[in-house]
């Protein structure tokens, strides 16, 4: 990297950060507001000098735009006012900045980018700038579930879990193994065998990814040894694993200039490469290493989110503050100062102020906060910040706003929807039940959730939910707590033979879903969900038996082969702020203990959600769950019982308790 003391600004070694938070099973039973900020990854991002951000649907980006990389005219976009013009029709759903360039993942799952085109990183067959936004030259038939942008390459992640890069590929960068030859359309990166990616990365020259298993595999340049394996002194074409402490696993990665960053599923973040400004974190400048080392937070602190930078990284704590270290000369670490810090620092948030996203650019910050607003700090020279402030911000605590309250989603929900049993076979005038399920795994309420049916060959003669209210084939399922699911009950009768099929479609929530844009009609997105079946005229007429397996019953009595647990008991007890939630599962008698118990703790506007297995003979089955208190004030802890295969859910119980 280079500098210019004159020119007061991050010169052109580097930089893309690729801000990757994912909300994985292990990040939503550690904390809900792990989750919370895990679902805002994608909608903000800070670049070399220019930002980007998502607005219900719409991108906007500001700052450098000499190569066309803030989507619209003039060299510089001062603010965020002006929308990138995607096609007509679609939302974006998650957006990535790199040194020169930008790209969106729409509704649809196309891909598109824009800006600086020279590598080959809009991946659309050519060499050259678009200062407006050309499609990705994706696969046939294939989505892309996630993106990032590196400096003059760009990856994602498609809906099939394979993993694909364009551009620059001078040091490997693209990870098919034809390094040094740049790509303008996208590449299959060779990952392990059996294994799907579930989140990608991109740095300066190097991108790294987390696999389904909960490994980590980076490659392209390891100058400073960024690919995280110390036993490679050079650079890799193809996918190497990350040597991570025994045992450990990756919820979250995050890739910038020289140094790579992630958070591990004990809630502990991780750096290794380049640490020539502290970039690591650990307080062992100059030294880089080639394989993770723990960053110094304050002992037990626990890290939702990771973000890396040109020279410079950031961390969001459980409690919603911020940590950032590393490279601070712009006022980039956002402590009030202007110097280099080789351990993490507070951020001066604004008072009350807690953050849901963070993403590191080349010498400036971005952060989403609770109240829907975005706030910048650090350098200003290209209005890559977008705020009134008038040059470098080293504090953020003043009141300035690059977007607005309510601009960036707060809630977040996840919904998905599953239809199960289906039998093989009917005949006309045939009926069978089948139970349509819309989970929410997001880490907040989902409200005014919506389900329609739509069906071919089959009709649609009885509906009876768990909760909400039914009319025609439009269910009113209301509100879905998180971690929680509603279910209905649904009577269909063969019309005539042939392929018949039933879909049940979310067409309305309230909150954003980071993966769908309910009823848009994608039917690859999951919060849609078809089944099919065939109609058969010499099939001897007669009922049709619901096969086994996990159905719920909202109707009055329990199914055949289903039983009710009798009641569940919690006891709360605290020692400082660790809070213990202990007690006991009665069971119908001869049951097996089975199934999981689901501890949820609200504090103010926080929460907590941990789910624990049940365990003992049936006749003393229990559970016990630990979990960590973020203050003081009044304290509610609810456990329900999740249910199992054998057994089904459970009303929940609640306690209250006054922290000081």
């Amino acid at each position: 990297m280079s500098w210019s003391a004159g020119a007061k600004r991050c010169g052109s070694g580097w930089i893309a950060l690729a801000l990757i938070l994912v909300c994985s099973t292990a990040a939503l039973g550690e904390s809900a507001g792990s989750a919370a900020r895990s679902a805002q990854a994608g909608w903000i991002d800070a670049g070399g000098d220019h930002s980007c951000a998502i607005s219900r649907g719409v991108a906007s980006c500001w700052g450098l735009n000499t190569s066309g990389q803030a989507g619209v005219g003039g060299t510089i976009s001062p603010s965020p006012v002006a929308a990138v013009r995607i096609p007509a029709g679609r939302r974006a759903v998650s957006i990535a900045t790199g040194k020169s360039h930008s790209c969106a993942v729409l509704d649809d799952g196309t891909a598109t980018c824009w800006g600086a085109g020279g590598g080959g990183q809009l991946g659309n067959d050519d060499f050259a700038n678009a200062p407006t936004p050309v499609a990705v030259r994706l696969p046939s038939g294939r989505r892309a579930a996630s993106i990032a942008a590196g400096d003059d390459h760009s990856c994602a992640v498609l809906d099939d879990g394979s993993a694909m890069c364009w551009g620059a590929n001078g040091s490997g960068q693209l990870g098919d193994g034809s390094a040094p030859a740049s790509s303008a359309v996208p590449v299959a990166v060779r990952l392990p065998a059996g294994r799907r990616a579930t989140a990608i990365a991109a740095g300066m020259a190097h991108t790294c990814a987390i696999l389904d298993d909960g490994m980590a595999v980076c490659w392209g340049s390891n100058s400073n040894g960024q690919l995280g394996d110390a036993n490679l002194p050079k650079n890799a074409g193809t996918p190497v694993g990350v040597r991570l402490p025994t045992g450990r696993r990756v919820v979250a990665i995050s890739a910038g200039g020289d140094t790579s960053c992630a958070v591990l599923d004990n809630a502990v973040a991780s750096c290794w490469g380049g640490n020539y400004f502290g970039d690591l974190g650990n307080g062992n400048r100059p030294t880089n290493a080639g394989a993770p080392v723990a960053v110094n937070l304050p002992i037990g602190s626990r890290v939702t989110g990771i973000a890396t930078g040109g020279g410079h990284s950031c961390a969001i704590l459980e409690n919603g503050s911020v940590a950032c270290w590393g490279l601070g000369l712009f006022g980039e670490i956002g402590d009030g100062t202007q110097i280099i810090r080789s351990e993490p620092v507070a951020v001066l948030l604004p008072t009350g102020s807690h953050v849901i996203a963070v993403s590191a650019g080349a010498a400036h910050t971005c952060a989403a906060l609770d109240d829907g607003s975005l706030d910048c700090w650090g350098s200003d020279f290209y209005k890559q910040r977008g705020d009134s402030f008038v040059g470098d911000r080293w504090d953020p605590s003043t009141s300035v706003r690059t977007l607005s309250l309510g601009s960036i989603p707060v809630r977040v929900a996840n919904l998905s929807v599953q239809i199960d049993p289906v039998p093989p076979t009917l005949t006309p005038g045939q009926s069978t039940q089948v139970v349509v399920r819309v989970a929410n795994t997001g880490p907040d309420p989902a409200t005014g959730v919506s389900v329609m049916l739509s069906t071919t060959l089959l009709t649609v003669t009885a509906q009876v939910p768990s909760q909400g209210t039914v009319s025609g084939v439009n269910w009113q399922a209301q509100t879905i707590a998180p971690g929680a699911q509603a279910a209905s009950v649904v009577t269909v009768s063969a019309a005539a033979a042939g392929s018949a099929s039933l879909t049940a479609e979310v067409t309305a929530v309230n909150e954003p879903d980071p993966n769908s844009f309910p009823g848009n009609h994608v039917a690859s997105e999951d919060d849609q969900r078809t089944v099919t079946l065939l109609i058969r005229a010499d099939v001897p007429t007669g009922s049709v038996q619901v096969g086994p397996g996990p159905v719920v019953q909202p109707g009055p009595g329990p199914p055949a082969g289903r039983v009710r647990p009798v009641g569940l008991g919690l006891r709360v007890t605290r020692a400082g702020r660790r809070i213990a939630a202990t007690g006991r599962l009665t069971l119908p008698a001869a049951t097996p203990c089975t199934g999981t118990v689901v501890v949820e703790m609200t504090l103010g506007k926080r929460r907590t959600q941990v789910r624990v297995r049940v365990r003992g003979p049936a006749s003393a089955c229990r559970y016990s769950a630990s979990l960590r208190a973020p203050g003081s004030g009044r304290l509610r802890v609810v456990a329900r019982y999740g249910g199992s295969q054998v057994l089904l859910p459970l009303s929940s119980v609640r306690r209250t308790l006054l922290l000081k």
